[in-house]
């Protein structure tokens, strides 16, 4: 898929319910929470669909892991199915500085504010 010339990046979704699925697979409502016993179960199947994904698409060049700590623990030990060719960016902070980040990666340059703020 391609916009303004430039390839759209995949993107993954990391839910405590259904695991590691598709942005566009619609999901129903639900209130599971992440927690650290629900991260260890779904680690063994998101990291054999992250590699999956990973080996059906050696293009990949980068890897864009936002999401917080609770959510990053299902990903432990994830970095030995890497390619050597793909370099890995992680988000950090709070919520919204890892926002920002995610935008800085996307657009290649930080949001411009409102004239309001000038």
């Amino acid at each position: 898929m391609e916009y303004e010339g430039k390839s759209l990046p995949d993107v993954y979704i990391l839910s405590a319910e259904y695991g590691l699925i598709p942005s566009e697979q619609p999901i129903a409502n639900y209130e599971r929470r992440m927690t650290m016993q629900r991260a260890e179960e779904l680690r063994p199947r998101v990291l054999a669909d992250l590699s999956t994904i990973l080996d059906a698409n050696t293009n990949y060049r980068e890897l864009f892991i936002c999401m917080g700590r609770d959510y990053l623990r299902v990903l432990a030990g994830w970095e030995i199915r890497r390619s050597q060719n793909m370099s890995v960016i992680y988000a950090d902070g709070s919520i919204g500085g890892r926002q920002a980040q995610l935008y800085d990666w996307l657009y290649g340059t930080s949001p411009t504010l409102p004239d309001i703020f000038d």
